[in-house]
């Protein structure tokens, strides 16, 4: 699911499980579920999802790096998805069971020279 480009409705989601993708029996790559099922999460707690997108290790092209970007469709949406910040979520968490929401920041020309 394709995030949009409204980053003040963004959030960074951490902590989520660090497997190495594969496929089930129907064909469907783990991490496409994996994406399914974070947005899935935020819905069924009444979030409006616009886009999850995980974030791949670029050494390791099958696995995530335990965290995604999930953005959402008002500043509604965002705000309660931020009070799902530390909430169990098995089977999509990593080793504590829970995952951390934070409300994602631009990236400034500061932390772009930095980066480079």
């Amino acid at each position: 699911m394709e995030c949009t480009s409204d980053a003040s409705l963004r959030s960074v989601v951490s902590g989520i499980v660090k497997k190495a993708a594969q496929r089930d029996a129907r064909g469907e790559r783990w991490l496409e579920w994996l994406e399914r099922d974070l947005g899935s999460f935020f819905r069924d707690a009444g979030c409006k999802v616009a886009g999850v997108r995980l974030v791949i290790d670029a050494k390791r092209r099958n696995k995530t790096r335990g965290f995604a970007f999930v953005d959402f469709e008002d500043p509604a949406s965002l705000n309660l998805a931020q009070k799902l910040h530390n909430k169990e979520a098995k089977g999509l968490a990593d080793n504590d069971g829970k995952l951390r929401i934070e409300k994602a920041h631009a990236a400034t020309d500061e932390d772009r020279e930095r980066q480079q």
